[in-house]
């Protein structure tokens, strides 16, 4: 019962047959009130033209007839035998000379408007209460009360007073209101009813669209909805839901391979140290063979926890992690940190750094950008450890800070063979690495996905291109913060020729 309360097509129901509902009481209220206004008019003109009459026969009796008898009761004449009316003949002073025989000792009502209006002679029409008067059917309800005024032949004035019962106007009413409050619950089951199959036949789509997703899985994220109409809002939302597919499909896929490739990465150091401990343990070895094992664990556990290291930073990157520094952060601070950080690495395989920063001066202060130091640094070192991996052994590799304009440029080069062609194209996504047979540690294949994702992160982007004298580029472009006067000017430690 509660699903059926909540469900839309209930709802649509509820809310169609509310305002239905509505507006048929008001048209039926409406309806009444016209009804019963034009049968007050036509009866109140119907009063006029019998009040007239009746008035016409009683000038043309003569006085004598009109006179009280000497026992004082009053003549009551067969001109005024008008049925299902109660009338009274008054003098001008208000003297009763007529009246009907159903009035008996009742008198009909003298007001004051109807005494004003003598002095102008304005027919006056008032709805009294029937409270004393008498009628073949018992009670009287209101009473339609109509006087006139008119002059005998000898100059008399008189007044005609003429009431008639409103029954005949109710009952004119009461026959269309009973006709309107039998049809409206009627018609509210018909409308429930017929509101209740439209809802269902036009949320039929929606319900064949919420089956459909619900039987999608993983198994079946290639499967798409169909149409149920050309156009419109649900072909709008289908058309929606689609291009939702769409993305969710790309990023599982993406995930997908993502854990695949990490699971591989991950399993060829632990395939190599559970190796070579097998061995180790099957025979008894010499301390040089103890030495290289020991080694190996280094050299392979130094690569298990570079390539963590690296899954978390390109997670961190993807997630769009939020700038931590809302200040900024000095460009020369961020290439001679990474300098620093890859200092041992180059001295190890006899490769020379080479920074060439930008110092500050009047015309051009010192750039800096938006962005969180230690990415940056992370996005900067994986570019020099990828150059001093591919450089030649004494050959330099230069990391140069240049800008232009509202952007910033941070160069890394080396003078290894270059990008083949064929690898530009793929060389920023992950697990791409370009292997050199003479590297005792080849990479991850992440550092340059990392150097992407923070890149973008910050509202830069990263390029490669071979030099034609030899060797590789790297070029990060990141937007440059405006520069403040008031800021001191700084001027860093670190300088290449």
């Amino acid at each position: 019962m509660t699903k059926l309360l909540h469900s839309l097509r209930f709802q649509l129901t509820l809310v169609t047959l509310l305002v239905f509902g509505l507006i048929q009481a008001a048209g039926f209220m409406v309806l009444l009130t016209l009804r019963e206004r034009d049968v007050r008019a036509d009866f109140d003109e119907w009063l006029r033209a019998d009040a007239s009459r009746m008035l016409e026969q009683v000038l043309r009796q003569p006085m004598e007839t009109l006179v009280p008898s000497p026992t004082g009761s009053i003549p009551q004449m067969s001109p005024f035998h008008f049925r299902g009316y109660y009338f009274q003949l008054r003098r001008a002073d208000g003297t009763t000379l007529v009246k009907s025989a159903n009035l008996e000792d009742t008198d009909l009502p003298w007001s004051e408007a109807a005494q004003r209006a003598r002095e102008s002679d304005t027919p006056v029409l008032e709805t009294i209460a029937g409270e004393g008067l008498k009628s073949v059917s018992g009670a009287v309800g209101d009473v339609r009360l109509l006087t006139v005024f008119g002059r005998t032949p000898s100059g008399e004035a008189l007044s005609l007073q003429l009431g008639a019962r409103l029954d005949r106007v109710n009952l004119a009413v009461a026959g269309p209101r009973r006709l309107l409050l039998a049809l409206f619950p009627l018609s509210l089951v018909v409308v429930a009813i017929g509101s209740w199959f439209m809802a269902g036949r036009a949320l039929r789509p929606i319900d064949e669209i919420t089956g459909a997703v619900r039987r999608l899985t993983v198994d079946r994220l290639g499967q798409r909805l169909g149409l149920p109409v050309p156009k419109g809002d649900l072909a709008q939302m289908v058309v929606s839901l689609n291009e939702m597919l769409d993305r969710i499909e790309k990023g599982f896929r993406s995930q997908e391979r993502f854990v695949a490739e990490v699971s591989h990465e991950l399993r060829t150091p632990i395939s190599v140290l559970l190796g070579e401990a097998q061995l180790l343990g099957r025979a008894a070895r010499t301390v040089e063979e103890y030495d290289r094992f020991v080694a190996s664990v280094e050299v392979e556990m130094r690569r298990l926890g570079q390539t963590v290291e690296s899954l978390l930073l390109l997670a961190r990157a993807n997630a769009g992690f939020p700038i931590a520094l809302p200040g900024g952060v000095s460009l020369n601070d961020v290439v001679a940190e990474a300098v620093r950080r890859c200092s041992a690495v180059a001295a190890h395989w006899e490769i020379d750094l080479v920074p060439r920063l930008l110092l500050p001066s009047a015309d051009e202060p010192e750039p800096m950008v938006r962005g969180d130091e230690e990415l940056l640094c992370a996005m900067l070192t994986n570019l020099i450890l990828n150059a001093i991996r591919h450089s030649p052994v004494g050959q330099p590799v230069t990391i140069e800070l240049t800008a232009e304009g509202d952007r910033s440029h941070i160069t890394v080069r080396d003078a290894g063979p270059g990008v083949p062609p064929e690898s530009v194209g793929k060389l920023f996504q992950p697990f791409t690495s370009l292997r050199q047979e003479a590297d005792p540690a080849p990479g991850t294949g992440l550092g340059l996905a990392i150097v992407k994702s923070i890149a973008e992160l910050h509202g830069g982007s990263v390029a490669v291109r071979n030099v034609p004298a030899g060797g590789c580029e790297f070029a990060v472009t990141l937007p440059t913060m405006p520069a403040d006067p008031a800021s001191p000017k700084r001027s860093s430690g670190l300088a290449g020729g």
